[in-house]
């Protein structure tokens, strides 16, 4: 972000790590996998696992502010723009496992990219 990247740079190579992530063996975000099993983790694992949401979410929060301010539209509030982006990532790790097929994550990333760029204004 220091170098003065474009947000849509931005979001692809956060988009990049998750799939680096996957194709590393096949590998799920641990915080995802961690999160989905909260309620038998204990208090202190759960703690974590919320501070990294919470760190990603205000890091692309601040993102989708800076898109508003560059001129995109979003389609909700920053925060929630975030909330979904972060959701979409992890939800197409957990069916691209499932599928056993790394392109089921690039479809929904891909997707979830083209819908952020298209709010570009013209």
């Amino acid at each position: 972000e220091a170098g003065g990247a474009e947000v849509p740079a931005l979001l692809a190579g956060y988009t990049a790590l998750f799939r680096d992530a996957l194709a590393d063996d096949g590998r799920m975000c641990l915080c995802g996998m961690l999160g989905a099993e909260a309620a038998s983790l204990p208090g202190e694992v759960v703690l974590e696992v919320r501070r990294f949401f919470d760190r990603n979410i205000d890091w692309l929060s601040r993102l989708f502010k800076r898109a508003r301010r560059e001129g995109f539209t979003l389609l909700t509030a920053p925060k929630s723009e975030a909330r979904a982006f972060l959701a979409a990532l992890e939800g197409a790790m957990i069916l691209a496992k499932t599928a056993d097929d790394a392109g089921v994550f690039d479809d929904v990333a891909k997707a979830t990219l083209k819908r952020f760029a298209k709010t570009a204004k013209s």
